[in-house]
């Protein structure tokens, strides 16, 4: 993290296969950012233009186009508010992050997103700096959601060039406002009557192998991508086709959610069916007196 007097930025880097032309056209082609990011895309292709990415019924925001230099330099503004009038962004069976809305409409005005990429044959640098949070308090929860939010999407997109590139996603996704305090939350989450009945998520660095079995009886085995105490898990699941699970709890942008979803590529659209069905009983049974989003 950087500071200045009045606003703070968050910078990462991470290492993606392909070469810029491929990572260009994953941060910048309707198809590919619903492949790795937002439930929808559209794209105005040109400095001046915008992204407008849709999370369904959660949130639609506008990021508009400030550089636009194929395939070194992309930046763009934040989650800007689309006219009443615009049309949504075409449909795309996947999962994607929270809402991210802000009250302070002038002040997110100066948040933007920079995607520095760099590199040839095969192998490229991505930097990412998200820029322009007011250090006040009050921007303290987006902040770290936004930070935790691209923690996870960067290595969504790392894991998609790598092993699923050109094939469309299909993701199971659910969302319940909790009735307990977020750190209970976490517990029950991640505990016997969640998604360990056996296994143990025990503070797993980066890389590290896990093996699990839900409340429901199935088995989750792979590497894990995120994991944040309290709030956030993420890893591959080998027996789904090299998918992406992701858990949480969010408490940054409203009511606290415990959320569920896995990110597929080639499997079957019943089966993923299935799974939401899943998530959603387990959801329901951790937190009876909670609601469904």
């Amino acid at each position: 993290m950087s500071k200045t007097d009045a606003t703070r930025s968050f910078e990462t880097t991470i290492e993606l296969t392909g070469g810029p032309e491929a990572v260009w056209e994953a941060l910048t082609s309707p198809t590919e950012l619903a492949r790795w990011f937002p439930l929808g895309a559209r794209v105005e292709p040109h400095k001046g233009g915008a992204l407008q990415l849709s999370w369904g019924d959660a949130f639609t925001g506008n990021c508009r186009i400030q550089e636009w230099d194929p395939p070194r330099h992309l930046r763009t503004g934040w989650m800007e508010q689309p006219a009443a009038d615009a049309p949504p962004p075409a449909e795309q069976t996947d999962g994607g992050s929270a809402a991210l809305i802000r009250a302070d409409r002038e002040a997110a005005a100066q948040v933007a997103v920079d995607y520095f990429i760099a590199g040839d044959k095969g192998r490229t640098v991505l930097r990412l700096v998200h820029s322009g949070f007011s250090n006040k308090p009050s921007w303290d929860a987006e902040y770290d959601g936004v930070s935790r939010g691209w923690t996870y999407e960067l290595r969504s997109l790392r894991h998609y060039l790598a092993h699923h590139r050109g094939t469309p996603r299909r993701v199971a996704w659910s969302r319940r406002q909790i009735d307990c305090e977020a750190g209970e939350g976490w517990s029950r989450l991640i505990g016997p009557h969640g998604i360990a009945r056996e296994g143990a998520l025990d503070n797993p660095a980066e890389g590290d192998r896990y093996a699990i079995v839900t409340a429901g009886g199935d088995r989750f085995a792979g590497r894990v991508q995120v994991y944040r105490d309290g709030t956030d898990f993420a890893a591959t699941v080998e027996g789904m086709n090299n998918a992406l699970f992701r858990l949480g709890i969010e408490s940054c942008f409203g009511p606290t959610e415990a959320q569920l979803w896995m990110s597929t590529w080639g499997v079957p659209e019943a089966e993923v069916r299935e799974l939401k069905g899943l998530f959603d009983r387990l959801l329901e049974g951790l937190f009876p007196a909670g609601r469904s989003v």
